[in-house]
């Protein structure tokens, strides 16, 4: 027997099927309803991490992955003076990796291909007032820059004065390239160089290749030379500690016994005052809390220079008597300096003024949402909440937020948050066991541990039952008793909601039972029907708000609309909520009569807004119930195929209402696209085609059921069909 759930709309999820489509985010520009968007979730400071810095004519160029700094464009590069910050002609379209002067010229290099309209393809040269191109560029764009012998080098390329020209060639990646002993020193994961076999690392006068030491078994990944001395990051292969070597003229030899973190680009080396200093992320107890330590080596052992709370270093270049540090997340006590801050012996400074109320952290992306009575709890990779200190877990209030972190839990971060009276639960991340989930719950100031679980991406509520959605689905009876209910077999449903008495799925499918549709459709107790054009990208997260039906998650489309990762329902076609946002979304959640939206964007609605951030429309009324349903009225019909099962042909045979584009497409079980039939714009009446039982290439499909895909403008119909030979 099966249990009385399967029996229940969610039980028919068993066979949702799959299907995938990649997209890159398009910029967004100013659209009508932007002004809904809240502007208050920003933070000040840099949006993202930094990557290279580089002094030109007294001033500290600053390279990396932001957009802004404070809530100024300047697109991944940025002119900092000691006291403002400055954008430098029109920025570049894409991170920054590596800059340098050469012949009293800035160079940059990196993953850009453009500065507004001009093309660079990933190294350019700034002339003053804008960036110009380097000859036709390089063909890639994770590319050190290094001048040897007076020919600027960007990884195995030589610039010639009008063009780049291969200076040798690699088999493997260059990480890291510095001028040591007359020569240019060159590691990475490399395999040979010109033919020669090379250990990870290599030197180049010119003209030859030579091997610096065969028998090298760990990957050099950053050099740094300090007092007619050369050292290295060695990065283990195994999940172990990697350590600082230097080389000794013959052999590479471990310096000291500092061990440093098993994730080498969450390091830095560099020469401070005269010796080498490294700066890398150590993790203080359990959970997500990191401690950056400075070290210095003082020729015979590590001596610490500081140690401060943030976690991953990436850069830092020497500034007045101390360092600028550039990384992913800078937390000082209760100070938050978004991405960068300046260090001096016994001292932190932060580079940034408070403003906004984003959220600081890692990955930063919001993992969940959950409104209750005492505010919206929101959960994921985070260290701070505007200005307020926490981790992975913080209460926003409706005026600021206040800390509800895992701190203590040995929890890394929540992926599910839910309320249950005055009760949060959440499913949470163990900090150092990333296969197993437990489900946890806040009572009088303290989470406590509760039944352990499988993945669970989101909480809803079902015939007044609280049940958790991702690869399997649960019933939760407490929070010490979590059942498994079903395991989705062929798809996977990520959200539910219910809207207008319907059950709405969404997630990343492509079959609701039988009926084709497109990552979300609505079940009316009877059968599945898809929801307009559906979306081309997975459905993560589910609302009602003001008595429509919201949509986020990592779509950009639902059919020809452009939505950018958040729709709205309008009772036959999905709208988009202005310019929408520029990164994909986690969660919705309904709180202070706001719809909030969680997730990894650092813009919505061409507003700055630091991974969360609220849409309020005081117009917006609820969609009309009468004869419009959930979902799209009947507007057009496909019949029973003629004969089913059939060999060698059937007649598929539908009807129009009106002159409309239609497409009609057979797919398999699995949802993936067998052959398309007719993909053109018809007049209305009857129509009818043939299936041979053939793919797009002319070539006999085995025997088997297939699904008949009929769409039309804000519709899709299907019909099953069977194949015997």
């Amino acid at each position: 027997m099966l249990p009385e759930f399967l029996k229940t709309p969610l039980g028919l999820c068993l066979t949702l099927g799959c299907f995938l489509v990649l997209t890159t985010a398009p910029e967004s520009s100013a659209l009508p309803g932007d002004e809904h968007w809240s502007d208050e979730f920003y933070l000040s400071g840099l949006s993202s991490i930094p990557r290279t810095f580089v002094h030109f004519k007294g001033d500290v160029i600053v390279g990396g992955d932001f957009e802004f700094v404070e809530q100024m464009r300047v697109d991944h590069i940025a002119r900092f003076d000691g006291e403002n910050w400055w954008p430098m002609g029109n920025g570049l379209d894409r991170m920054v990796i590596d800059a340098i002067v050469f012949e009293n010229d800035l160079i940059v290099s990196g993953y850009f291909e453009n500065s507004g309209d001009t093309p660079l393809n990933h190294v350019a040269r700034w002339d003053g007032a804008s960036w110009e191109p380097m000859g036709a560029g390089l063909p890639y764009g994770h590319s050190p820059l290094v001048i040897y012998s007076g020919i600027l080098y960007c990884e195995n390329y030589r610039w010639t004065g009008s063009q780049w020209v291969t200076a040798f060639n690699v088999a493997g990646g260059i990480s890291d390239m510095v001028v040591f002993d007359g020569r240019l020193v060159v590691c990475g994961n490399l395999e040979s160089v010109n033919g020669v076999e090379v250990d990870f690392v290599f030197t180049w006068d010119g003209y030859q290749v030579e091997a610096c030491y065969q028998g090298e078994i760990e990957p050099l990944v950053e050099l740094e030379t300090t007092d007619g001395q050369l050292f290295a990051i060695s990065r283990h292969l195994i999940n172990t500690p990697s350590t600082v070597k230097a080389w000794s003229g013959t052999q590479w030899k471990l310096v000291g016994d500092l061990e440093i973190s098993n994730d080498f680009r969450r390091t830095a080396l560099m020469e401070y005052s005269g010796s080498l200093v490294l700066a890398s992320r150590l993790r203080t107890g359990s959970g997500v809390s990191y401690t950056i330590s400075l070290d210095k080596w003082n020729g015979s052992h590590w001596q610490e220079l500081d140690s401060f709370p943030g976690d991953t270093p990436l850069c830092f270049t020497e500034h007045e008597d101390g360092l600028l540090i550039g990384g992913n997340v800078w937390v000082y006590g209760s100070i938050v300096s978004p991405h960068m801050l300046f260090w001096e012996p016994g001292q932190v400074h932060p580079l940034f003024g408070e403003g906004g109320q984003g959220l600081l952290g890692d990955s930063g992306r919001i993992t969940c949402l959950a409104p209750g009575s005492n505010g919206l709890a929101v959960g994921g990779r985070f260290l701070a909440a505007g200005q307020t200190t926490c981790q992975a877990t913080a209460l926003w209030n409706a005026t600021g937020w206040e800390d509800w972190g895992l701190q203590g839990t040995g929890f890394s971060y929540p992926t599910a948050n839910y309320w249950s009276t005055d009760q949060l639960g959440c499913v949470a991340y163990p900090s150092f066991d990333f296969t197993h989930n437990n489900l946890l719950w806040h009572q009088e100031g303290l989470w406590h541990e509760g039944t352990e679980c499988a993945n669970i991406e989101q909480f809803f509520t079902y015939q007044d039952l609280v049940f958790g959605a991702g690869d399997h689905i649960y019933q939760v009876m407490d929070p010490n008793n979590i059942v498994e209910i079903a395991e989705l077999m062929g798809g996977t449903a990520r959200c539910f909601g219910q809207w207008n008495n319907d059950l709405v799925a969404g997630g990343y499918f492509s079959l609701a039972g039988s009926t084709p549709v497109s990552n979300i459709a609505a079940w009316d107790g009877n059968q599945w029907h898809p929801l307009g054009a559906g979306f081309d990208n997975v459905v993560r997260a589910l609302a009602v708000f003001r008595g429509q039906l919201f949509a986020g998650g990592s779509f950009e489309s639902s059919g020809t609309t452009e939505v950018d990762y958040i729709a709205r329902w309008d009772g036959s076609a999905w709208q988009p909520l202005g310019s929408g946002l520029n990164e994909y979304i986690r969660h919705l959640a309904v709180y202070d009569d706001k719809l909030f939206v969680g997730g990894y964007f650092t813009r919505a609605g061409g507003h700055l807004a630091q991974r969360i951030c609220s849409w309020d429309d005081q117009s917006l009324s609820p969609v009309p119930m009468e004869n419009s349903g959930s979902f799209s009225p009947v507007r057009v019909s496909l019949r029973d195929p003629v004969p089913n099962p059939f060999n060698p042909v059937t007649i598929l045979s539908y009807e129009l209402d009106s002159r409309r584009h239609v497409r009609l497409e057979i797919y398999d079980l699995a949802g993936h696209l067998v052959v398309s039939l007719i993909d053109e714009t018809q007049s209305a009446g009857p129509h009818q085609t043939q299936w041979r039982g053939q793919d797009s290439r002319g070539q006999k499909v085995p025997s088997g059921s297939y699904l008949v895909r009929l769409s039309t403008e804000g519709q899709v119909l299907g019909q099953k069909v069977t194949l015997l030979y």
